[in-house]
C-alpha cells in the first residue's frame, strides 16, 4: 500500500484493519531440524539447511536463491528461532 510510509506504521494498520480482510498466515517448513526419518533416509543430523548450504548462488534460469537472513541457519529444535519468527511475523502482520 502506497500509504505505509514504514515497518514501524504496519502494526498500527493492522491493529486497525478489517475484519473481513483475510488473516495472512505464515507457513513453517518443518525440516529444518535434525528427525529421525531425515537421518534414516538422508544420514544422520541432515536438514534442509544442507540442501541450501550446498546450493549454488543463483537457479538455472539466473535468479539468485534466496538464504537465511537475521535468524541464520536456525535449528528449529532451538526454541529462540521461533520465538524471533513470531516477533517478525507480528511485526509484519502475520497472523
Amino acid at each position: 500500500r502506497d500509504d505505509v510510509k514504514t515497518p514501524e506504521e504496519l502494526p498500527v494498520m493492522i491493529m486497525n484493519r478489517d475484519t473481513n480482510l483475510p488473516r495472512i498466515l505464515a507457513l513453517v517448513f518443518p525440516q529444518f531440524h535434525s528427525d529421525p526419518l531425515n537421518n534414516n533416509l538422508w544420514g544422520e543430523g541432515f536438514t534442509d539447511w544442507d540442501n541450501l548450504r550446498s546450493a549454488p548462488k543463483k537457479n538455472r534460469l539466473g535468479f539468485d536463491i534466496p538464504q537465511p537472513t537475521e535468524l541464520g541457519f536456525y535449528d528449529l529444535t532451538d526454541t529462540e528461532p521461533r520465538r524471533k519468527q513470531g516477533e517478525l511475523a507480528k511485526q509484519y502482520g502475520i497472523d
